[in-house]
């Protein structure tokens, strides 16, 4: 048996790198004898590509690679799995990369155009290969902001400059006046007036609710005496007969 997809797009969005797509599954009896039903049947798939892709917008803001997700493990185990792995993709594209991630049991395919990735998108998404199902989908195109050596931008310095001048301050980048040190007059007013032993009304008492009074303690220290250290005196050593110190 062979199972050949029916594929129609319901919709398209190249913003976001989305197709959506309705599948059809039809099972085709294969003769033993000859293979070449197969190959009629991979041709007209590919047919009913180039009329979707017709059908779409421009695709030049696609990107040119896709991500296979649940690839089947014999991929990864099989040689000749592998090459009918390929095979597939490269039926649409002979110059496709492949890049392959086992743990993950996915794929990276490269096309050199996205009209290609698009293609292999609309193809071979929700295909049946060895025991799971393919699952195909856009990778994240880089944008051109991001760096040409391929690795990480730092983000954009618009608020890392404190009131030091940094090493190299931007074109009109002026110092800040650093501000005077907050004080609260009230709070070190409180604090003085507190003196040892003197009663501190914080809440006046009125008819309905009493008065709250804080009296502050002297030191403890001060006032009690230091205790004297205990002495131990020695126990002497209880005397002992000759006869017990030969033996």
């Amino acid at each position: 048996y062979l199972s050949i997809p029916q594929v129609c797009v319901t919709s398209y969005n190249a913003s976001k790198y989305q197709i959506s797509i309705r599948c059809r599954w039809i099972m085709k009896t294969r003769d033993s004898a000859s293979g070449d039903m197969e190959e009629c049947h991979q041709m007209s798939a590919l047919e009913d590509c180039e009329v979707l892709l017709n059908d779409l917008a421009d695709t030049s803001d696609l990107p040119t690679s896709l991500i296979i997700t649940n690839v089947d493990v014999s991929v990864f185990t099989d040689p000749e799995q592998k090459a009918k792995f390929e095979e597939m993709f490269e039926l649409i594209e002979p110059g496709a990369t492949f890049g392959y991630f086992r743990s993950f049991r996915r794929a990276r395919v490269t096309f050199e155009s996205p009209d290609s990735a698009a293609r292999a998108r609309i193809h071979c998404h929700q295909m049946q290969f060895g025991e799971s199902v393919l699952n195909c989908y856009f990778a994240q195109a880089s944008s051109p902001e991001e760096g040409k050596d391929g690795h990480l931008q730092p983000p954009s310095p618009q608020r890392q400059f404190l009131i030091s001048p940094p090493a190299s301050p931007p074109v009109g980048w002026e110092p800040v006046e650093e501000r005077e040190p907050c004080i609260n007059y009230d709070i070190i007013t409180a604090l003085t007036n507190l003196a040892p032993g003197e009663p501190h009304e914080l809440h006046p008492a009125s008819e309905t609710q009493p008065g709250i009074v804080v009296h502050v303690c002297e030191e403890v220290s001060a006032l009690e005496p230091k205790r004297e250290k205990p002495t131990f005196i020695h126990t002497p050593c209880p005397g002992r007969s000759c006869n017990e110190e030969s033996s």
